[in-house]
């Protein structure tokens, strides 16, 4: 069916979309801990409570998508982009604040790295509900030359579901290990779990649903806008993030389209 709504023209008047809102999970490069960023309790000018997790934890993803980005030490922020699909997709690099396809900026401002954010449902504790959480893949997690046989970076393990099965049905167990290129790092191992029971499979297919519509019209966004809109709408952001420079060894995975 045709989006008559794409057709008004009147995208183009609207205030840029918040975004999904989630905390964080990420792995400590240099502990080999998982940290759990508390951004949605986060005060203004403060940073984010981050509490660690251990060193395995579970997680069912639901949407996989991508940023590129760098930690500026002398800056002190993350320069990062938008969040996008695929490397041909438009974006904003907050930071030079400029509007570009997604490959052609990484070949412009080489220090830019391919993240893949992945939103997942981390269990807490089994008191609550699962959240929804932001689990933030990069560097060497992605895949090295450094990597033990026994390891799974996370294109291959992606790779590993074929036919009718998919990701978002299984658990997926995140574990920290240690690799050692130019110097020792945490990277995490992905492995597949146990499949997710029927409550919790239906429960999972509607947060997807609830991610993809709030994504979907962050895209639409970032195609319609201008550079200078983008500018002038989405000025809280141009801070960017605090965040700690992670181990970097590993691939370029910027060729593939994911």
């Amino acid at each position: 069916m045709t989006d008559i709504s794409s057709m008004t023209g009147a995208d183009q008047f609207k205030k840029a979309p918040e975004g999904y809102r989630a905390n964080e999970v990420r792995i400590n490069g240099e502990t080999g801990k998982f940290e759990y960023v508390d951004l949605l309790n986060k005060k203004k000018d403060e940073k984010a409570e981050v509490r660690e997790l251990g060193t395995e934890i579970r997680v069912a993803f639901l949407k996989v998508r991508r940023k590129l980005g760098y930690y500026d030490a002398k800056l002190k922020r993350f320069i990062q982009t938008s969040e996008h699909n695929h490397k041909d997709d438009n974006v904003f690099l907050f930071g030079p604040n400029v509007k570009g396809i997604a490959s052609e900026l990484r070949e412009q401002f080489e220090r830019l790295k391919t993240m893949q954010i992945v939103y997942a449902l981390l269990s807490n504790n089994g008191t609550s509900e699962p959240e929804v959480v932001k689990l933030t893949v990069k560097g060497a997690s992605l895949g090295s030359e450094n990597k033990e046989p026994s390891t799974t970076p996370f294109y291959k393990y992606l790779g590993s579901f074929e036919g009718d099965e998919h990701s978002h049905e299984y658990i997926t167990n995140l574990i920290s290990v240690k690799e050692i290129g130019a110097k020792e790092y945490y990277c995490i191992d992905f492995k597949r779990g146990t499949k997710l029971p029927e409550d919790m499979l239906k429960f999972a297919e509607g947060k997807i649903r609830d991610i993809h519509a709030i994504t979907t019209a962050q895209d639409r966004y970032y195609n319609v806008k201008t550079e200078t809109e983008v500018r002038e709408e989405r000025q809280d952001e141009i801070a960017t993030i605090e965040y700690p420079e992670g181990a970097e060894e590993g691939i370029n995975p910027d060729d593939i389209p994911f």
